[in-house]
């Protein structure tokens, strides 16, 4: 592996950010029943740890058969996430090692994310936003 490529650290911001760029890809890497349990972030694709490896190296148009999303190309952004970031890391180093060059963990994870949870449609109405942010600090609708 070239060692100028790492893996990068993605925050909390930044994977709101993701929610508002299609071209961002958000890989919830737990395992399917974790996630049916759970729910996941927003326009993420839940791709296992386990089938990482298989699945970045898919076509193109296979990968977005089966995903819904355009295969990331080598330097476009892909950020990984799980419950609380180590299966992440893995995955974005099994991802610089495919090939990929602009990869990050989120280390915050799903525990993370589900604590500071905004609705998506929160995204859409700022109005509801700040309702939202004044209850999680108050306890006060």
């Amino acid at each position: 592996m070239n060692s100028r490529f790492r893996v990068g650290i993605a925050s909390y911001e930044e994977v709101i950010d993701s929610l508002k760029d299609p071209e961002r890809l958000l890989i919830d890497v737990r395992g399917e029943n974790e996630v049916s349990s759970t729910g996941q972030i927003p326009t993420s694709i839940n791709i296992p740890l386990e089938k990482i490896h298989d699945e970045l190296r898919l076509s193109a148009p296979a990968f977005s058969a089966k995903y819904e999303r355009n295969k990331p190309g080598t330097y476009d952004e892909v950020i990984f996430y799980c419950k609380f970031g180590d299966q992440a890391q893995t995955a974005a180093e099994m991802a610089l090692q495919i090939g990929f060059r602009n990869v990050k963990c989120y280390r915050g994870g799903w525990s993370e994310w589900s604590y500071k949870w905004v609705e998506w449609d929160d995204w859409v109405d700022p109005d509801r936003a700040q309702q939202h942010e004044n209850y999680k600090q108050t306890g006060n609708p």
